[in-house]
């Protein structure tokens, strides 16, 4: 009961904050309808080979490490379903190699990780009822060989879960839409416009900004030429162009081109799920006895998520959640407190004064039933809160300025020696062109 009451706080303290600027109101937007695939992949070579003498006897170290790194993502929206999945291939090869005089050491390491998470809402009525599934997928392994020794460790893990539920509301992307409507606005506020802009004309050019992201190129330059010409033909054929100065084309082609879109969203959702999870891991070392420990559990959530852009230059976020996790089944070797509720909210502020600067600051909370000791089952509910700030700041084209502040509280811990506990960190950074 005391969570359920917990989660109707937050959420009711959330709602008198709902306002929104009239001036910048995305409640009729509608993204239309796109498909969007992504490929990225790292490959990384290194290695060093050092060799010396001390005291009369050689030493030679050498190692060598082979990173490869694939992630492919996949977002769809339409007015009928909302699609994400994203998954990441990780392999990775270390060889060590350390000798003294005649005594010689070789380690051969490799890890794998291979990761599925994504999800897929299926609307049963336009933008409020839906059906949502989420599968998340990781394993996990890492191999240590050391020649001449039988001292050598293997490690696996497999996890999975399956989200099932159903909810009503919906968050859409808008992020096109904002760099519309910063684009026009600019080019208004240049005198470039010859008449005054209508929520028809925002529209319009969110809906061919849209269109024009989903097309492929392999070439960066045509990729440009093809979306400034169609943009330009937009201007053009809704009449808006005072005249085709250099100083229109140079904005046009600064805040399509060169802008840091970050991403925003607007909506409001409230979801239920049911979330089966298993895990099973493996250990060896040396010639000890195998290893091995799994569980089965079952979590119960209500979630509600708020995204709302107050104007052109603000957003405000409000997540919350309330879960309550069953075990099922348990190997012999046990995990601590499977039985346990959980409650988390946050509400954040982020602030974008142009396409190249940004700042967010959030406060988070989370709470959870913990094990009183490592010697003892009986459960306390601990309490985290985490404050965050971040900032991107935009000097000029030679000089740029980011950092980071996070202040950490939590007022339990099942270590019997430690109990509050605060932390802070941050970092700050500057990056300067000479050239």
């Amino acid at each position: 009961m005391r969570t359920v009451l917990s989660f109707l706080l937050i959420v009711a303290l959330s709602l008198p904050t709902l306002a929104q600027d009239k001036n910048f109101d995305l409640s009729k937007y509608k993204t239309p309808d796109y498909k969007r695939h992504e490929l990225n992949t790292f490959f990384n070579l290194g290695g060093t080979n050092n060799q010396f003498s001390q005291s009369g006897e050689d030493y030679k170290q050498a190692n060598f490490s082979s990173t490869v790194n694939l992630n492919y993502s996949y977002v769809a929206n339409t007015r009928q379903q909302q699609t994400y999945f994203r998954t990441s291939l990780l392999p990775r090869y270390v060889y060590e190699m350390d000798k003294q005089g005649t005594q010689e050491v070789k380690i051969n390491k490799t890890n794998f990780n291979f990761d599925i998470t994504g999800f897929h809402k299926y609307y049963l009525t336009e933008d409020h009822l839906f059906l949502k599934v989420s599968p998340d997928f990781n394993w996990y392994s890492s191999n240590h060989d050391q020649k001449n020794s039988s001292l050598d460790q293997n490690n696996a893990t497999l996890s999975m879960q399956l989200g099932l539920g159903a909810g009503i509301g919906r968050i859409e992307p808008v992020s096109d839409y904002w760099q519309s409507y910063y684009i026009l606005q600019s080019l208004d506020n240049q005198g470039l416009l010859k008449r005054a802009l209508t929520e028809e004309d925002f529209l319009n050019f969110a809906s061919l900004a849209t269109k024009l992201k989903n097309k492929r190129f392999f070439d960066h330059r045509l990729r440009k030429i093809s979306e400034l010409t169609a943009l330009d033909s937009l201007m053009q054929e809704e009449e808006l162009l005072s005249n085709n100065s250099i100083a229109y084309f140079a904005t046009l082609n600064d805040y399509w081109s060169f802008a840091n879109i970050a991403e925003r969203h607007a909506g409001r959702e409230l979801s239920i799920m049911l979330t089966p999870e298993y895990m099973h891991n493996s250990y060896e070392y040396g010639d000890y006895p195998k290893q091995e420990s799994h569980y089965t559990v079952i979590s119960p959530s209500i979630n509600y998520s708020c995204s709302k852009p107050l104007n052109l230059h603000w957003d405000r976020v409000f997540n919350a959640t309330v879960a309550r996790q069953f075990k099922l089944d348990e190997s012999e070797i046990t995990y601590g407190n499977l039985n346990r509720s959980l409650v988390s909210s946050s509400i954040g502020f982020n602030y974008y004064p142009n396409f190249r600067t940004s700042a967010q600051i959030s406060l988070n909370y989370l709470g959870l039933e913990i094990p009183e000791s490592m010697m003892n089952n009986e459960k306390v509910w601990q309490n985290n809160l985490n404050l965050k700030g971040a900032m991107y700041y935009y000097l000029s084209p030679q000089l740029r300025i980011q950092g980071s502040l996070e202040i950490n509280y939590t007022d339990k811990s099942t270590d019997d020696i430690q109990d509050e506990h605060f932390r802070l960190t941050g970092s700050l950074g500057l990056s300067y062109a000479i050239f």
